[in-house]
């Protein structure tokens, strides 16, 4: 048997007897000047054409128009955040003093909690006499 695509071709398809000068020979295809003649067509005689050329017109508007309502967005989103800044910081403040006078009370009832000991300890110490 032979060897190549031509051969396995035809052994593929049972003619694996079939010289390889029995398949059809192709020319190669130059694809270089298709671009070239794509674009010599006027987009007005060619309705595939036209119809590409408004898809592409109609998604550069779509893209324009979501882009300004992103920038859009973002101006908003910038300026809630700097009105909302004053509230933060005004919640940082409180929850600072709120840290603070807990720590006072924890201090307060550890000096409790220790004079509470002290006269555990005298009553105690006045039973046992």
């Amino acid at each position: 048997p032979g060897t190549g695509r031509c051969a396995t071709m035809a052994r593929l398809s049972g003619r694996a007897g079939v010289e390889d000068d029995d398949m059809p020979h192709f020319e190669p295809i130059d694809f270089d000047d298709l671009h070239e003649l794509l674009e010599g067509v006027d987009a007005k005689d060619d309705p595939v054409s036209a119809a590409l050329e408004l898809g592409v017109q109609e998604t550069k508007r779509v893209a324009s128009q979501v882009d300004q309502r992103l920038e859009e967005l973002e101006q908003e989103s910038i300026g809630d955040y700097v009105a909302s800044f004053q509230s933060f910081q005004d919640l940082h403040k409180e929850i600072q003093e709120t840290d603070h006078i807990l720590e006072k009370m924890e201090k307060m009832l550890g000096t409790f909690q220790s004079d509470l000991t002290g006269i555990s300890d005298e009553i105690r110490m006045l039973q046992g006499d």
